[in-house]
């Protein structure tokens, strides 16, 4: 793992987070409906690409991880069906059920050192602004 890069890309894709879940409080504009969706939209892109980050790994011969792998991909998808915060609460949900899959892939040293806890720093931020907007919006 380059750790450099893996730390300043995952904390890139933050911004979308944290940008996103002002616009859904503070309603620039009038587009907090827009933001909103916006948010939950690339939380569910966000998703799969965590469960194919995971699919990744099965590949190098994990059985086990993949079923576990399509888990965020299938909750992305059913919080999509949803609005407000039904469609939050299943993104939360999905984000903390990844990390829990995380950490199965740690204890089985599927990963690199050091991305667990960056995935740990990520998941936190993603799921603190996933719950004040929908506490706040």
């Amino acid at each position: 793992m380059r750790p450099a890069t893996a730390k300043w890309l995952g904390l890139a894709g933050l911004l979308p987070f944290i940008g996103l879940t002002l616009a859904v409080l503070t309603n620039p504009m009038g587009w907090a409906g827009t933001a909103d969706q916006a948010l939950r939209i690339y939380a569910a892109l966000i998703l799969s690409f965590i469960g194919g980050v995971s699919w990744g790994i099965a590949l190098r011969g994990h059985d086990r991880l993949f079923a576990l792998s399509m888990v965020p991909f299938f909750g992305a998808w059913t919080a999509l069906l949803f609005n407000g915060r039904a469609s939050y609460a299943c993104l939360i949900g999905s984000f903390l059920l990844a990390h829990a899959i995380d950490h199965y892939s740690e204890r089985h040293a599927l990963f690199p050192e050091g991305f667990i806890q960056l995935r740990k720093w990520l998941t936190a931020v993603v799921t603190l602004c996933l719950l004040v907007a929908a506490l706040g919006g």
